[in-house]
């Protein structure tokens, strides 16, 4: 947890405006994890926790009481991805808007979800869906929903985090900060020039295509 709120204290230097938390370990664990990065850091710095199917239920809406009071943005995936009605009965009892992630790998997945209301928002990961043919229509079948997206990551290099920047930002519904952080944390990559993260926002240039060039030793 000290490690924890100490990178969580980096981030915001670095001019990152939303932090995310990886839950799902142990009940009270979590509450004080969240409470410790919480209190590390500007009130106005948007909050998130992943929960990666941690929970079940009724732990789930125990914590998400919790953390109504500490100005979470979103609650990822908090039940396992084939509990639809489960995510459904969280989601009508808690204020936190609930993101489905695992439980999404394609269009159908999307229309799925929709269709039980098991969630709020949409993470879509372009390496998982496939590529960025079906990472628009899985965002084409959220907007017809009104559901509203983001771009998350797999820890792809920068290629990967260049198409996802390019995607998100010319799919209108991508309303929330994305995850597209893969870069970061590699040691080295395959570009000429490394993606550009500064003020916390990822730059995409305005060069053709996706405006990269790889190193090709």
């Amino acid at each position: 947890p000290d490690s924890m709120a100490e990178q969580a204290k980096y981030a915001v230097e670095e001019g990152f405006s939303h932090i995310k938390v990886k839950i799902g370990f142990e009940f009270y664990s979590d509450i004080k994890l969240v409470e410790l990065i919480r209190s590390c850091i500007p009130n106005e710095v948007t909050l998130r926790v992943d929960a990666e199917e941690g929970y079940d239920l009724k732990g789930a809406l125990q914590i998400a009481k919790i953390f109504e009071d500490m100005n979470i943005e979103l609650f990822s995936q908090p039940i396992s991805r084939y509990y639809h009605q489960q995510m459904s009965e969280l989601r009508a009892q808690t204020s936190i808007r609930i993101v489905v992630d695992e439980s999404i790998e394609s269009p159908h997945d999307v229309a799925l979800c929709a269709h039980h209301r098991s969630g709020d928002v949409v993470n879509i990961k372009i390496m998982k869906a496939g590529g960025l043919l079906k990472s628009k229509r899985m965002a084409a079948v959220a907007h017809a929903f009104g559901l509203d997206c983001f771009v998350g990551s797999m820890i792809e290099m920068g290629p990967g985090s260049v198409a996802g920047a390019h995607f998100a930002v010319s799919t209108p519904n991508i309303t929330y900060a994305s995850e597209l952080v893969g870069s970061k944390l590699l040691s080295d990559d395959v570009l000429v020039d490394e993606v550009k993260i500064s003020d916390g926002k990822l730059c995409i240039s305005d060069d053709p295509g996706f405006g990269i060039s790889l190193d090709r030793d």
